[in-house]
């Protein structure tokens, strides 16, 4: 449970970046591992075979076949699955706010590789600071989960994960239409939504920011 006083959205977003790995959790219901990279074995040489003299064999004359062309070979195109994709660059959000990406705010990306009841999961976060007039008001975090399908009932137990893992309450209510969450923890106050697919968590430098934000958030990317 989270218990520091959040002085900027940047602390904000590390104390709340465990989330991610409760949100895969919720929908597998068993044992969250986080897989690690296989160590190298190290590999014994055999002992080398020792070679038999054999008699040289008279060469049999041999008919001469017009070589074939060679075909020639074509790269296969690229696995968009196999490359990440910064889905924060599709963002949007109204004035007077606006996105800015700093490559310096390591808040901003994290990847999770989990295996969930024998099921492999990926999790990948992408983000962006909301700034309005040049000043850092806030975040939003782009949560991409590919592994277990996630549909329109996966939010609720995404939301009362991300819940329990802060210690925080849950305000359910809608914005423009759309179903969201608001979780209030003594860490601070972010919002939750689901939109195309994909969860987006946005959270206020002050906890009455988060609200306004989201909505605009929610409003531009409909």
């Amino acid at each position: 449970m989270v218990r520091s006083t959040i002085s900027s959205p940047r602390k904000a977003a590390l104390s709340l970046l465990p989330i991610a790995v409760l949100i895969a959790a919720c929908s597998g219901g068993g044992t969250v591992t986080v897989s690690q990279p296989p160590s190298q074995a190290a590999t014994v040489a055999s002992p080398a075979t020792v070679a038999t003299a054999r008699p040289t064999p008279r060469p049999t004359p041999v008919s001469t076949v017009e070589p074939s062309p060679t075909p020639k070979l074509t790269a296969a195109p690229p696995d968009p699955e196999a490359t990440p994709v910064d889905a924060a660059a599709a963002l949007k959000i109204g004035a007077p706010y606006k996105l800015r990406a700093n490559p310096a705010n390591k808040d901003l990306s994290a990847s999770f590789e989990l295996t969930i009841g024998g099921v492999h999961v990926t999790e990948t976060i992408t983000g962006r600071e909301i700034t309005n007039a040049g000043r850092l008001v806030g975040e939003v975090l782009v949560l991409q989960i590919k592994g277990v399908p996630v549909t329109a009932e996966f939010f609720e137990p995404a939301v009362q994960g991300a819940a329990r893992n802060v210690g925080g309450t849950i305000t359910n209510t809608t914005i423009s239409g759309v179903k969201v969450a608001l979780i209030k923890a003594t860490a601070g106050t972010f919002g939750m939504v689901m939109l195309h697919r994909e969860f987006l968590m946005v959270i206020g430098k002050k906890p009455a920011d988060t609200k306004p934000l989201l909505t605009e958030v929610i409003k531009a990317n409909k």
